[in-house]
């Protein structure tokens, strides 16, 4: 039955905000207003599920362009982080949920990003259009994993979001989700009742930085998220390659952002 209400709750919030965000791009077209309308779609998606969200602020968001980076476990992160971060922003998602009807239509009205990682050229596109929002001092949410972790695991960041955001100019801002796979998993469309702590780290500056800072910047927020700190060595040239104590192999850190599993040594 609480799946049932939680669908039907879930429906009704999806119907007003996309019918909400065709109305007010008549009134603002850039977006500004539809991000709002992003945020009080999500409360309502929470409040339905009975999904309760803590946020922890290590650091205040900068002004002006940001580049938000969090890890991906599960369809609630974009109501989890609209809901709980106390900026407005737009986000990056797949083409699929563009078609879907009153939800692609809110977020194509509400200026929100579409990109296909299996098209190049447009993915190309799609990341210039970042570049652009960015530099006009927005704030863009994007999961550098690519795609939602299976089994709520960290996986490795993508260098693409954080060397657009070196050409931007812009700071990166890691943002880690913990609880959210657990309520709502990969292939599940029923949503647990339960607690979420969303926690913002503090901007990692871009100034000074070249193409080939971003796939340290990326292993450094990578890192944060598995862990509850920033990593205290430089990460290695190239992220496939063997880590100091590895034995050739990659090491993969389970921490609190992770799984739960024990710690690397990046952990406290």
């Amino acid at each position: 039955m609480r799946a049932l209400l939680g669908a039907a709750n879930a429906i009704v919030a999806t119907i007003w905000a996309g019918v909400s965000c065709m109305l007010v791009w008549l009134i603002t077209p850039g977006g500004r207003l539809g991000a709002s309308v992003t945020h009080l779609w999500s409360r309502w998606i929470l409040w339905g599920g009975g999904v309760r969200v803590t946020t922890v602020v290590e650091a205040p968001l900068p002004e002006g362009g940001c580049l938000l980076v969090c890890n991906h476990s599960s369809m609630l992160d974009i109501n989890i982080t609209a809901a709980g971060l106390p900026r407005r922003f737009h986000f990056v998602s797949r083409p699929f949920f563009f078609k879907i009807p009153f939800l692609g239509w809110g977020m194509w009205a509400a200026r929100h990003i579409s990109l296909d990682p299996k098209k190049p050229r447009g993915a190309a596109h799609s990341l210039k259009k970042v570049g652009e929002r960015l530099r006009r001092g927005g704030a863009i949410l994007m999961f550098p994993e690519g795609t939602r972790s299976p089994d709520g695991v960290v996986r490795p960041y993508r260098r693409g979001p954080f060397l657009v955001a070196i050409e931007a100019g812009v700071p990166v801002v890691p943002v880690r989700i913990e609880g959210a796979h657990e309520l709502l998993r990969k292939g599940s469309w029923s949503i647990r009742p339960g607690k979420v702590r969303l926690t913002i780290g503090a901007s990692m500056p871009t100034a000074g930085l070249s193409g080939g800072d971003a796939r340290p910047l990326a292993w450094s927020a990578e890192t944060w998220t598995r862990c509850s700190r920033a990593p205290t060595s430089p990460p290695p040239p190239s992220p496939r390659g063997p880590r100091a104590g590895s034995g050739g192999r990659r090491r993969t850190c389970r921490g609190r952002g992770g799984g739960g599993a024990r710690p690397c040594r990046s952990c406290p």
